[in-house]
């Protein structure tokens, strides 16, 4: 099992710090704050293309202010699951990238169509 590090602070009036310790699975589940909650389970899922990318984060939601899971470096083959838009009308690629993490990446950081 790949364990990732996440540091959390906690707020006290010592203002101490922990490190916990999360699967790197639970990483790509977690949901942001400011955009809405959106699955990345791809287990039921069947891949529909591939697509190439050009440089980006691949995020927890279809949002740029999501959480970032991963980068998908130029040139790396992403597994497209499906496709959404947005409440602002971006389009965003449902993906896994070569390593397993899964998550949604912008379309103008893939060759897909935008």
């Amino acid at each position: 099992m790949t364990i990732k590090i996440k540091a959390a602070v906690l707020m006290s009036s010592a203002a101490l710090m922990s490190a916990v310790l999360v699967p790197a699975n639970a990483m790509a589940s977690a949901s942001s704050v400011d955009s809405p909650a959106v699955s990345t389970v791809h287990e039921a899922k069947a891949a529909v293309s591939t697509t190439t990318s050009t440089g980006g984060y691949i995020r927890v939601s279809p949002y740029g202010s999501s959480s970032s899971v991963s980068w998908a470096y130029d040139g790396e083959r992403l597994t497209v699951y499906g496709s959404t838009r947005n409440s602002y009308g971006n389009k965003w690629y449902d993906v896994v990238d070569s390593a397993g993490y899964s998550g949604w990446i912008y379309c103008g950081n893939v060759t897909a169509s935008c």
